[in-house]
């Protein structure tokens, strides 16, 4: 054989083994490329307590995550003011109350309501039972102690009215959150605005339940909406998916809170210690009453009543004089994920609670 066929030959040898060696190789598949993640702020209405445990629950359990979220929460300074770093876009998205939403659509500066997490607004004042203030009609001529940003401060108006009584009769002394139930037990001011959820750290500080006096705004006709999920109307023109990922991880791990409550706490303290854990249960059990309505039962959680949202802007249009705006220019249904329902369970609450 001549010398270019040997050559020509091996060639030929050579590809082909070239070839088998590469027929025969692993085939190995390129690497999934990742899912687009996206990084959003969550504001909640006031400092971390009970009422947040399912935001920590989604975050830790990888809810939000898997929904393609990259989530971080922070705290609040009040539900208005919550509503108004949404509405002007500090924060895309946050839990605020609805009173203050709809005061800041009326003027202008607009918020969306994607979800009621609150179905019943938890507001309530407290007073010493030695002041004999046992009625909201006795706060006339008397203070109380508030942040200007304070939710129930801004629902004020609301209650007045329902009991008949001027809004301005009322004085209001600022302070700072956690300066308000210090300023009632010393004293310092006849009564304080809040959540009813807090009503072991107020027996606490102020020497006993027995000494307390606690009215929820809807025990004297206040039947409104509570805390509901604001978001910018940018943001959410923008990142439609990115708000349904953010309410389906939250109410899902809001109907596992709900049946979880000892360990929702503990996921919740892994991010914020200092919370105390049998206080907290007692507020996120409270809390679990507000969602206790037969408008959830009978729907799923998070769901947005139009006659009740109605009845809300009504009540808020009248009591603050300002335009009354309808359900569509402030809520945003399709959303929501309809699966989540609210779990049966019968936790003791306390009896100020009982109708």
């Amino acid at each position: 054989m001549k010398g270019w066929q040997i050559g020509a030959l091996t060639a030929v040898i050579a590809v082909i083994f070239f070839i088998a060696g590469v027929i025969s190789a692993p085939i190995v598949n390129p690497p999934p490329k990742p899912k687009q993640v996206l990084d959003i702020t969550f504001a909640v209405n006031w400092v971390f307590d009970g009422e947040h445990v399912p935001f920590f629950v989604a975050l830790d359990k990888g809810y939000y995550a898997q929904n393609g979220l990259n989530v971080k929460i922070v705290r609040g300074f009040g539900g208005a003011d919550t509503v108004k770093r949404v509405a002007t876009g500090e924060v895309p998205i946050g839990i605020g109350d609805a009173v203050s939403a709809i005061l800041s659509t009326a003027r202008g500066l607009p918020v969306k309501i994607v979800a009621v997490f609150f179905d019943r607004a938890p507001f309530a004042f407290h007073t010493l039972k030695e002041s004999g203030i046992d009625h909201p009609s006795k706060l006339a001529g008397k203070t109380a102690a508030a942040p200007p940003g304070d939710v129930q401060r801004a629902a004020w108006p609301l209650l007045a009215k329902a009991v008949g009584i001027d809004p301005n009769s009322l004085t209001w002394v600022n302070v700072e959150a956690a300066a308000k139930i210090v300023s009632l037990c010393e004293r310092k001011v006849d009564a304080t605005p809040f959540f009813y959820d807090a009503v072991e750290t107020l027996w606490k500080a102020c020497g006993g339940k027995e000494n307390v006096i606690t009215m929820p705004y809807w025990k004297y006709g206040v039947d409104i909406y509570g805390m509901v999920i604001v978001v910018n109307p940018d943001f959410l023109s923008k990142n439609p998916d990115a708000v349904r990922g953010f309410l389906n991880a939250t109410f899902l791990a809001t109907q596992w809170s709900i049946t979880h409550p000892d360990e929702g706490i503990e996921i919740m303290r892994k991010y914020q210690p200092q919370l105390d854990p049998t206080l907290t249960k007692s507020q996120w059990i409270i809390e679990i009453t507000t969602m206790q309505t037969d408008r959830i039962k009978n729907n799923y959680l998070g769901y947005i009543d139009d006659e009740q949202m109605l009845k809300t802007i009504k009540a808020v249009s009248e009591a603050y004089n300002v335009p009354e705006i309808k359900v569509d220019d402030i809520v945003v249904k399709g959303l929501l994920p309809t699966v989540y329902k609210l779990p049966e369970v019968n936790y003791p609450v306390p009896e100020f609670l009982k109708p």
